[in-house]
């Protein structure tokens, strides 16, 4: 996949412009912080400009370089985020969801989607994930659950699923996105844990294979960029992505860095070239060094 921020940030830089608008250092600050880290990371953190596009109004680069990406993880559309995957997960809720219709959610979700119900005015359906005693930890959601609770409360209008869960845990996923769509449901997907499941073989299923709506990745968390650099990815037939857009217009700093934006858009590119034995070698040496952590007292991993 072709880098086309960050290659039209560096000739930026190498054009030594000069700088007559935010932000206030110019790109030639010398204190401290660049001692440590350079003049590199200065000189790279710049304002939207039209050569460098907008990621709030996306109409050049940025705009296709968000369809390199999508087509890097089978989906319609993506959206860069620079405010992490609370940005995504709030925006696609607020998207799919009006005040007083029916919105299930697990239990154990995070505090952006909390949040996203309270401004969405939606009211939340919860149901309990397995819990397990020994580890004292959320594991999985049954589809027998899902579907008493989709009996239950049949104008459900959007469920929101975590895959993996927060320990990194599989389940029926494909099986319950599969029932939730024959019943007309609009799916979204908290894939913070999951970014990883978009490379290689003898995997777990990711959202965008299984038909959901919509799901966030945090890129930053199981894969190589920087902490806050995320990914909201689109393959929806019934939520309006103008309305998406809007929301994250609304929730996005109007100041993105382009730190984080080239941070996402290389890391994509560098793992959409890796040969699938890569991720199949690293798989079977995670799983030597697990039996190797398992020969120890005291320590247990799943």
């Amino acid at each position: 996949m072709e880098t086309l921020v960050f290659d039209e940030l560096k000739k930026y830089i190498n054009s030594e412009a000069l700088r007559y608008d935010v932000p206030g250092h110019k790109g030639l600050l010398k204190n401290e912080f660049t001692d440590y880290f350079g003049t590199k990371i200065i000189e790279a953190d710049v304002n939207s400009m039209k050569r460098l596009d907008n990621l709030n109004y996306s109409r050049g680069i940025i705009k296709k370089t968000q369809k390199n990406i999508a087509k890097v993880h089978n989906a319609k559309d993506s959206r860069i985020l620079v405010n992490g995957t609370t940005v995504g997960i709030m925006s696609m809720i607020l998207a799919s969801i009006k005040p007083n219709e029916y919105i299930l959610v697990p239990r154990n979700i995070h505090k952006s989607i909390e949040s996203a119900i309270v401004l969405s005015g939606a009211i939340p359906i919860y149901i309990n994930p397995e819990f397990n005693e020994e580890l004292s930890i959320y594991t999985f959601l049954s589809l027998d659950k899902i579907k008493l609770k989709i009996e239950e409360f049949p104008k459900i209008k959007t469920v929101v699923l975590i895959n993996p869960s927060y320990f990194g845990i599989s389940y029926e996923f494909e099986e319950i996105v599969k029932y939730l769509k024959s019943k007309n449901k609009i799916v979204l997907v908290d894939e913070a844990h999951g970014a990883h499941l978009y490379f290689g073989n003898n995997r777990p299923k990711n959202a965008m294979e299984v038909g959901a709506d919509m799901s966030c990745l945090s890129y930053h968390k199981t894969l190589g960029s920087l902490t806050q650099s995320s990914l909201l990815l689109f393959n929806s037939e019934v939520v309006n992505i103008d309305a998406l857009d809007r929301f994250l217009t609304m929730l996005t700093t109007t100041s993105p860095s382009y730190l984080l934006i080239s941070s996402l858009e290389t890391t994509v590119s560098y793992l959409s070239k890796l040969k699938q034995d890569y991720f199949y070698q690293r798989i079977n040496s995670l799983e030597k060094i697990k039996k190797e952590i398992n020969k120890i007292d005291g320590i247990s991993v799943l």
